[in-house]
């Protein structure tokens, strides 16, 4: 037979009656090739299967493939020439024959010959820089909630006795008339927006020093009085023990304790969206929710604070001693006795029991009034940290962000180590890209957290984005003849389930972490999560790809959905249409901003 009646057609009729298939069944043109040529043409293309993900059998042939990896041979049949070989894997009859050297007749094959196959065209590795980034993410979030979930539970169980003596309280002196009337409704260190504290120090020292962590001591008084708490017949009413409370969960007092004062909090919390009242403040809650009358705390300057529930406590337990007001200089004056203690203040808030949400990115309630910066770089600090709307966790916008820069930087090392040549624009190009895929996805984790809980969320938010990044991806490769319809929508099918893995095994380690590791406070929790999701995420990935399990998956999925290949080739041609069409209204859209004087 002559070379070119394969692509005429004249051999490939003869050559399906052979193999059993009917034209219907074999179409002399397949759908999902567009652009296959006929022997003599120069188009490399594999019609049938993906690169990544192919079968061991191509229209019924054993390729000697295995294991997901592209086949290297074919076995001819008899009447079989070199050119319709080429036209049924959609290679040039060229490449075909440049690979076969050993034959002594193209047009002529024998029985089971073995043919080897060019090397086709890969299609693209899936690209799970952006799920990633949301495993990063929520395991940043899992772990922060799973720590303060210790927190919150160090406070409602600690143990609660007994205490009688002086406690002393730092204010300014024209408030020192109604020493009990805490009617402002600033957060503080352990207590939220929504319920009121009154801090106390053991030692006038001690009242001393954390005023002047604070707001200092110009044109303050320190108050002292005397405290008396017992516990009543059920156990409660009585002053929790914090640090017994922390060492049965495991917490670090430093934990709970990390300086701030009265400025913005340091740079490590403003990168890492994390307050370092966080875990405070949850302990807090614990004791109110457990119904003590008083809190031992331990406090940021040293030694303990005696805290006071005005939500659970009663006036008569505390009785005026003395005052001592200080000048506008600061210098103490004459201590004096102090007549009264005016009723305790009543909570007008709505305060439901349970653990304190704070959810990333949700905005503080309107109730946290902002603290006030003192200088410009203060002010910039307040902006980052959202303090204007008190003390709320950033959304993890940030951490979706950097994981999907970090993710396809550390692809694009790792490919450079392989001796691959990379290009930096489109590197640059490629982590833009995926940093604001994972900065959306991880907002979306955000929206869904409260609904869902975190890890649901983690695996929507990464399912539903990399289910959009691959098709693109598939669809490019569909378009270029790279793979069949089939294999597409297997690739799709298999790299969103990935990333739906990827993101709740991210979100499900970082609660397990955050159930046993002592973390020192939210920003290093933050911190822990982050890294332990999208290390979680590789691990995965590695795991399939070392396995050879996601193409196996793909494989598999491909050859069960080929029956389906004529209808799947029509949708993947209008999916790959419509990005074309998206992609030149964005170009001309582009272009029109350029031209605009």
């Amino acid at each position: 037979m002559k070379r070119g009646a394969a692509g005429s057609g004249g051999a490939v009729p003869a050559l399906r009656r052979s193999l059993g298939f009917s034209p219907i069944a074999f179409p002399e043109r397949q759908p999902f090739n567009r652009s296959l040529k006929n022997a003599t043409g120069s188009t490399k293309v594999n019609p049938t299967q993906n690169i990544n993900g192919m079968s061991s059998t191509l229209f019924g042939r054993d390729t000697g493939g295995a294991n997901g990896n592209a086949p290297q041979k074919i076995n001819a049949r008899s009447g079989d020439t070199l050119a319709d070989i080429a036209h049924l894997v959609g290679v040039s009859f060229d490449e075909l024959k440049a690979a076969n050297p050993h034959l002594p007749n193209p047009d002529w094959l024998l029985e089971n010959q073995e043919i080897n196959l060019p090397t086709l065209l890969a299609a693209s590795e899936p690209d799970l820089a952006a799920a990633t980034g949301v495993a990063g993410a929520v395991g940043r979030d899992a772990l922060v909630h799973r720590v303060m979930d210790r927190a919150y539970e160090a406070g409602r169980n600690a143990p609660q006795g007994s205490f009688s003596g002086e406690v002393f309280r730092g204010l300014p002196t024209a408030h020192e008339a109604g020493v009990l009337n805490h009617t402002f409704g600033s957060p503080g260190r352990y207590n939220d927006a929504q319920s009121r504290l009154l801090y106390f120090s053991p030692t006038e020292a001690g009242s001393v020093s954390e005023s002047h962590a604070y707001q200092g001591m110009k044109n303050r008084s320190i108050v002292q009085l005397d405290l008396i708490v017992t516990p009543d017949a059920s156990g409660l009413k009585g002053i929790s023990d914090i640090r017994e409370g922390l060492r049965q969960q495991g917490l670090s007092e430093r934990a709970i304790t990390l300086p701030k004062g009265g400025s913005a909090p340091n740079m490590l919390h403003i990168l890492l969206g994390e307050h370092p009242y966080g875990l405070s403040q949850q302990v807090g809650k614990g004791v109110q929710d457990a119904g003590a009358s008083a809190m031992k705390a331990p406090a940021a300057v040293g030694g303990d604070q005696i805290n006071v529930v005005p939500r659970n406590a009663t006036t008569d337990q505390l009785s005026a001693v003395s005052a001592r007001s200080y000048d506008k200089n600061g210098n103490p004056g004459i201590q004096r006795q102090q007549p009264a203690v005016d009723p305790m203040p009543v909570n007008d808030r709505l305060i439901t029991n349970g653990r304190l949400a704070k959810l990333a990115g949700e905005l503080a309630s309107a109730h946290e009034s902002p603290k006030v910066p003192k200088s410009l770089g203060e002010e910039i600090k307040f902006r980052l940290t959202d303090a204007d709307d008190g003390y709320p966790r950033a959304s993890g916008m940030r951490y979706g962000a950097a994981g999907g820069v970090a993710a396809t930087a550390i692809e694009a090392g790792v490919a450079y180590t392989k001796g691959e040549k990379t290009d930096v624009s489109q590197l640059a190009g490629n982590m833009v890209t995926n940093g604001a895929l994972g900065a959306g996805a991880a907002k979306a984790t955000d929206l869904l957290t409260p609904k869902v809980g975190t890890l649901k969320a983690g695996g929507i938010a990464g399912g539903a984005i990399e289910s959009v990044v691959s098709t693109v991806q598939n669809a490019e490769d569909f378009s270029n003849g790279k793979i069949s319809a089939s294999t597409a929508t297997a690739n799709v099918i298999v790299d969103t389930g990935v990333a739906v893995a990827s993101g709740t095994a991210g979100a499900a380690v970082g609660a397990a972490v955050g159930s046993v590791v002592p973390v020192a406070g939210t920003a290093i929790g933050a911190a822990t999560g982050f890294a332990v999701g999208m290390g979680t995420s590789y691990a995965i990935q590695a795991a399939g790809r070392i396995t050879g399990a996601f193409d196996a998956a793909k494989s598999s999925l491909a050859d069960s959905l080929s029956k389906l290949e004529q209808p799947l080739a029509h949708t993947w041609e209008s999916i790959a249409s419509g990005i074309d069409t998206t992609k030149a209204a964005a170009a001309n859209a582009v272009a029109q901003l350029n031209s605009t004087p």
